[in-house]
């Protein structure tokens, strides 16, 4: 294929996978008391499927790539990540203090974004870089990580609103973020072999902050829920949120 119809090709598939953000969408026809008692279990969910994408996904691909060194990387993007988040905390406790906002609601939703943007980034690289070392595997590429965004778009849309966002704002911010998969498959095509190196460290940095993400700002959220039925329900979706990422590896690598 020729120079233009790489770049076509590429801009489309991340673009496809930037629109699996939308499937938030399902959730506006939801009334908002069911929405509510849906929420705990979506974000139990979103436990699972960052926590099956660490572990399942990210972490036996980087160290296939750079060895026993990952871990210091992933240990390097937890606290990156914790070092965000005290930022931000700053950042907001004198204007949340005076407005009687909770500062960990603004931080927290920043903190997911910021995630996410990286994580889209790093999967436009991915396709990008599949599609100029070959058509086909850049088609199975994309194809996987479509299957690996649809559950990972569902648990990011359902923590936003979690966290207070209102329903079309968090379809319009996980889209914003998603429009990065876009510009990595951009910056991949222009700048391959200046960033290619990179995107092996990259990985499991993003794969430190997730778990931050996970262990310090969701999980304590789903501790809060004291009801046993409620807590058995969030165990069960946890676990199928792991186990969408387990066979997703299993059939797809």
């Amino acid at each position: 294929m020729g120079y233009f119809e790489n770049l076509f090709i590429i801009v489309l598939a991340t673009f496809i996978v930037s629109i699996i953000s939308f499937v938030g969408v399902i959730f506006l026809s939801f009334k908002k008391e069911f929405l509510n008692k849906l929420l705990p279990l979506l974000v139990s969910f979103a436990v699972g499927v960052i926590l099956g994408d660490v572990f399942i996904h990210i972490m036996p691909e980087s160290i296939n790539n750079i060895g026993n060194t990952v871990f210091i990387y992933t240990l390097t993007g937890f606290i990156f990540f914790f070092t965000i988040e005290k930022i931000l905390a700053w950042h907001h406790h004198w204007r949340s203090a005076k407005k009687h906002e909770p500062i960990f609601t603004n931080q927290t939703i920043n903190l997911i974004l910021l995630g996410d943007c990286i994580h889209n980034f790093l999967d436009g690289v991915i396709i990008a870089s599949s599609f100029l070392t070959n058509f086909t595997l850049g088609v199975f590429t994309t194809f996987a990580i479509i299957l690996h965004e649809i559950p990972q778009e569902i648990g990011d849309f359902a923590v936003l609103l979690k966290f207070g966002m209102k329903r079309r704002n968090a379809i319009l911010f996980n889209f914003i973020s998603a429009i990065f998969a876009i510009i990595g498959g951009i910056v991949t095509f222009f700048f391959l072999e200046s960033i290619s190196g990179l995107v092996t460290l990259f990985l499991p940095i993003t794969a430190g902050g997730l778990l931050y993400i996970a262990s310090a700002d969701l999980i304590p959220e789903l501790h809060q829920e004291k009801r046993l039925s409620i807590s058995l329900l969030q165990v069960i979706t946890l676990i199928f949120g792991v186990t969408i990422f387990y066979y997703l590896k299993l059939f797809i690598g």
